[in-house]
């Protein structure tokens, strides 16, 4: 099991639609209320054996990030859902939207190694 990393903009035109091509949420509980991503999440939830409960966090630049952690305590097996205020379907660089998503995720994957 592996730390799994979702990032998607509120504004991004590909996920829009399915919110009634309004922006996605920034509250989380509204966020997991849409119905795609109320499917995402279980998925991953099932899948790895995650918690159905989540914590939140937000570093600066996202806000916010839901993470389900292992329903047995594994380390590393957690999915970190991250939304990220008006971000369109772009990947964020820190040149091209203040973000700079390389950062942020080697940030959050240099903690965990593979067995």
């Amino acid at each position: 099991k592996l730390p799994i990393s979702y990032m998607v903009g509120n504004l991004d035109d590909r996920y829009m639609p399915l919110n009634n091509n309004q922006p996605l949420p920034m509250d989380m509980a509204a966020f997991f209320a849409v119905p795609f991503f109320t499917g995402v999440t279980r998925s991953y939830v099932q899948s790895f054996g995650l918690q159905q409960t989540y914590t939140l966090s937000g570093p600066p630049g996202i806000e916010p990030v839901a993470t389900f952690a292992s329903a047995t305590g594994a380390p590393g097996n957690l999915f970190h859902m991250i939304v990220v205020k008006d971000l369109t379907h772009i990947y964020p660089n820190g040149d091209n939207f203040p973000l700079s998503a390389p950062n942020q995720l080697w940030d959050f994957f240099k903690l965990y190694t593979l067995p």
